[in-house]
């Protein structure tokens, strides 16, 4: 399962995703630790899952 199905099947739904709001989707997770960058390029940036928060 990829970060984008994740992001959506964590809210059941409630969230519409699309290109305008996946970069403050993944400041977001990567600020409550949901998600951890794993590394980054010239074009592409990885991040590994890591569960729901406490």
């Amino acid at each position: 399962m990829d970060i984008m199905e994740k992001a959506l099947a964590l809210p059941k739904g409630r969230v519409a995703e699309g290109a305008g709001n996946s970069y403050t989707l993944l400041d977001k997770f990567l600020k409550v630790g949901m998600i951890q960058k794993t590394s980054t390029d010239e074009r592409w940036k990885n991040y590994i899952f890591m569960g729901k928060r406490a």
